[in-house]
Order: C-alpha cells, then sequence, then structure tokens
C-alpha cells in the first residue's frame, strides 16, 4: 500500500504548532479504603508523572511521528512553565518560539488516577488573552520561520493564546508565503478560524458551532458545506470517534474513513494525535484519501493508551497490519526486530503501568510445556515478550539438524499464541544485550533454573522486577520428542 511505504520512507517534514501550551501531571495510585473524615477514597500514591498537554501534546505527537517541530506559544515564568518548556526541550521541539510572560499563570491539569482510571482532575489556569505586545513577538517568530514550514498547525485550548487578530495575521501570512494551515477549533464561535485553509473539529465542537445534529450523513455534510462557506475554507476534517473521520474540500469532494481502533481505554489527546497523522500526511506527501486513513490508524493505536499518549510509525504500520484485509495478519504485526520492540516496550511504559514479561527459548517443536510455560509467563504480568533464538543460535546450542522449523516458522507459531503479545528474534547464545534493551519487570525461566544464575538477573533486580520460575512438565522437551520419534 502507498501509504504504509511512503510513510516507511517519509523524511522529516518541518511543521510548526501554535497553539495553548499545557502541562499534563498525572498522579497514580491505588484505593483500598474509604477515608473516616468523610465519604471519600484515599488514594495510596504509587507515582507521578509530567507530560505535555495541548498545543505541547500535538508537538510531541508530531516529533513521535517523525516530524521537525517548531512550536510557537507562551507559559508563565514559573515552575510549571520552567518544567513545560524543559521537557519540550528534551524532546528537540524547538522552543525559541515559546515566550515566558511574567505574571502569567502556566496552565496545568492535574489527574488523578486508580486502577488505571481517572477519578479527579484539577486545573490551574489562565485564560486572559494575550497583549498586543506578546501577540507581536509571536508574529515577528512566525514571519522569521514561516517559509521553513511545510505546514503550521492551530491548536486552540480557549487559554488565551489564539485571539482573534492574531490567527487574522498568522491566516495572512501563511497564506502569502503558501503555506497551508489547518485549525483544531473550541466554543460555538468559529469567525475567527475564518481565512484557515483547514478545520479538524471532532462531531460534538461542529454540532455546538453550526446548531445542527449530525449524526446522518445528510446532516453531516450540510454542516460541513457550512462551515467552508461562511469560513472561506479549502476543506475540513471531521472526527466521528467510534464513526471514523469525514472529509469535504469546498469543491465538494466527499472522503469516508471508519474507525479502526483497538479497545478503546482512554480518549485523551485523541484529538491531537489525529491532528498530528493529518499533518504528518499532508506534509510528507500523501493525498488527503491517505493522510485520512493514516490520521484513522493513529486515533486507533492512541485509545488503547492511558492519558495523553502518542503513537509511532511504527506503531501505526503494525495497527495497520492487524486491521486491514490488504495487510498481513495480526499474528504478523506481534513480531518486532529488537529496535522496534523496544520503542515499543518504551511507549507502554510511558503511557501506563503495565508490567513487562520477558521469557526466551528455542521454541523448536512448540508442545505442551512450552504452551504451559507460556501461560505460566503471562500471568506473571500484562505484557509477555518472547525472546526467540535464531537458527544460527539454536544451532550452536542444540547441534546440527536443529532447529526443526526455522525461525520465521517459530516466530509465527509463537506470536498466534493468545498469552504471547511480542514475539523478537536474537542471534546471541543468550539473551542478555535484549534483557538489557527491554529491561523487563519479569523475568521468568523453567523450574530446572531454580538455583542457578539466571543470565539479565542482575539487570532485572536492580530495577525492582523479580526473577519466577515456571513448573515444568516431566518428561516434556523438544530432545525427548525428536528421539522418541527417531526410535
Amino acid at each position: 500500500m502507498n501509504l504504509i511505504n511512503t510513510l516507511k520512507n517519509m523524511g522529516l517534514p518541518k511543521i510548526m504548532v501554535i497553539g495553548d501550551l499545557i502541562l499534563d501531571k498525572y498522579v497514580w495510585g491505588e484505593v483500598n479504603r474509604i477515608s473516616q473524615e468523610a465519604p471519600i477514597q484515599i488514594l495510596n500514591v504509587r507515582r507521578e508523572e509530567l507530560r505535555l498537554g495541548g498545543a505541547a501534546n500535538l508537538a510531541h505527537n508530531l516529533v513521535t511521528l517523525g516530524a521537525r517541530v517548531n512550536c510557537l506559544g507562551v507559559t508563565g515564568q514559573d515552575a510549571s512553565g520552567y518544567v513545560l518548556r524543559r521537557e519540550m526541550k528534551k524532546l528537540k521541539i524547538n522552543t525559541s518560539g515559546v515566550k515566558g510572560v511574567p505574571a502569567k499563570i502556566t496552565s496545568l491539569k492535574i489527574r488523578v488516577l486508580a486502577q488505571r482510571q481517572q477519578m479527579l482532575r484539577i486545573d490551574q489556569e489562565d485564560v486572559k488573552p494575550l497583549t498586543a505586545k506578546v501577540e507581536r513577538l509571536l508574529l515577528s517568530h512566525f514571519k522569521k520561520h514561516i517559509k521553513k514550514q511545510k505546514l503550521v498547525l492551530v491548536s486552540d485550548y480557549q487559554k488565551g493564546s489564539c485571539t482573534a487578530d492574531f490567527l487574522r495575521q498568522i491566516f495572512q501570512i501563511a497564506r502569502k508565503n503558501k503555506v497551508p494551515v489547518i485549525v483544531d477549533p473550541k466554543g460555538s464561535d468559529y469567525r475567527k478560524y475564518k481565512g484557515a485553509n483547514g478545520l479538524a473539529p471532532n462531531r460534538s465542537e461542529v454540532e455546538l458551532a453550526t446548531g445542527l445534529n449530525i449524526t446522518h450523513k445528510k446532516s453531516r455534510r450540510l454542516a460541513a458545506r457550512k462551515l467552508i462557506r461562511d469560513l472561506k475554507l479549502d476543506f475540513i476534517i471531521i472526527t466521528l470517534g467510534e464513526k471514523g473521520i469525514y472529509f469535504l474540500d469546498k469543491k465538494g469532494r466527499e472522503i469516508y474513513d471508519p474507525a479502526r481502533s483497538l479497545s478503546v481505554f482512554d480518549v485523551s489527546g485523541a484529538g491531537d494525535t489525529v491532528m498530528a497523522a493529518l499533518a504528518l500526511g499532508l506534509a510528507g506527501g500523501l493525498d488527503f484519501t491517505e493522510t485520512i486513513h493514516l490520521a484513522n490508524l493513529a486515533a486507533g493505536v492512541v485509545v488503547s493508551k492511558v492519558g495523553t499518549a502518542t503513537v509511532s510509525r511504527e506503531e501505526i504500520i503494525a495497527h495497520w497490519h492487524s486491521t486491514s484485509p490488504d495487510g498481513e495478519s495480526q499474528v504478523v504485526a506481534k513480531i518486532k526486530n529488537i529496535s522496534g520492540l523496544r520503542k515499543v516496550v518504551q511507549e507502554i511504559r510511558r503511557s501506563t503501568n503495565k508490567k513487562i514479561v520477558f521469557t526466551n527459548g528455542c521454541f523448536d517443536l512448540l508442545h505442551p510445556g512450552h504452551i504451559q510455560s507460556l501461560e505460566f509467563a503471562r500471568s506473571q504480568g500484562d505484557i509477555l515478550v518472547v525472546g526467540l533464538n535464531s537458527d544460527r543460535s539454536a544451532r550452536r546450542l542444540k547441534g546440527s539438524g536443529r532447529p526443526v522449523f526455522p525461525q520465521h516458522q517459530r516466530s509465527r507459531l509463537l506470536a498466534a499464541l493468545s498469552c504471547v503479545d511480542y514475539v523478537t528474534v536474537f542471534d546471541e547464545l543468550t539473551p542478555l544485550n535484549l534483557i538489557r534493551k527491554i529491561k523487563p519487570d519479569r523475568l521468568v525461566k523453567g523450574a530446572d533454573w531454580r538455583g542457578k544464575k539466571v543470565v539479565g538477573q542482575e539487570i532485572v533486580k536492580a530495577r525492582g522486577g523479580k526473577v519466577v520460575f515456571a513448573p515444568l512438565i516431566k518428561g516434556v522437551s523438544t530432545t525427548n520428542i525428536i528421539k522418541n520419534l527417531r526410535h
């Protein structure tokens, strides 16, 4: 498919993000009792995490997808503002256009979660419009950098950064330099977005802005045509949640792409992921049909994560393989090279508190002992990663004539098991380097390893993890099966 090939070979398009910068704080914990002081739950805090939110999350999504991002916006000159700018710089987001403004409070959202469900959100923010002086400063930066950009995204969270006059000048400058601008709008009055190239609202936002119920195809088109006409847009892209994405341009061309989501876990920040994927596709040379399909795939991945998460190109490609009738099966999507697996594990850790379990072996002839061990391993955590000895590695360990099945067949057999989440092949005699890269929370070996030194145990234990021994089925092994067959 052209979309996937283009995505794999796409370079690093330059995209500017303008809008309200927000810092998100997540407080994770467990609730096991009710307070005696009041009928409220008591959260036992396990960990806290800071993430980028608002336009900063959009910039983060773009960087994760492989874009070079220049961000334009403001923070307060406070602790949250300092952290926000620091975290953006860590991600290699260009923050030369992010200005610290005295007396402004940096927008901060604190989310409290227990058992992976949100209990409470606390907002601290300043929504006063930017002063003319600050707007002039931002516009000066915009004029200086606009010619280098492939695309501009405006992310309006109604925190004061996107005033009507400021946006009017942004649109004029961008059109003069022939750089398209797409807006992620908010509120009921869209007049300030007049002059943008495209708009990307969600279903409820369109209904609020137009007063029309867009449940049906006819009303959806009517609302889209109204916004295109009233705001002088080139196109509009409406995200419809579980129903997918709808596109209409000023010439009347329609595109509808149904949703392809994994299990929905949290929709926080999903709009930013869609916006980032749309921008990447258009800036990277995809047409609108391919771009909208790309955005839908990205949304399908991000809603399965917790909080304002991001997705990578590799995750999108894997999701396409698992959902497209033209793609490979979901079994193949589980098989990763070591670099790809490392990225997946890093993203799992960044967006959830799931435990990663690792086990390894040759798995030459898959037998009941293997199945029991793998099911046991899966019970020790949330994600099971299986390291598979390559053909060369297995031969060095087991001798000539082994393995019976080549590594690509053994990989597929393992990936076909519901208890296995990911499979990766390693070429060394031991999985030490692989363990170093993914740093599992649980390392599972057969019970025959009890009392022996397990490869990688120091790495796992150094992180507070555990080595666990799986029970064995007596007398069942690949070696014995082969010996019995020969006799």
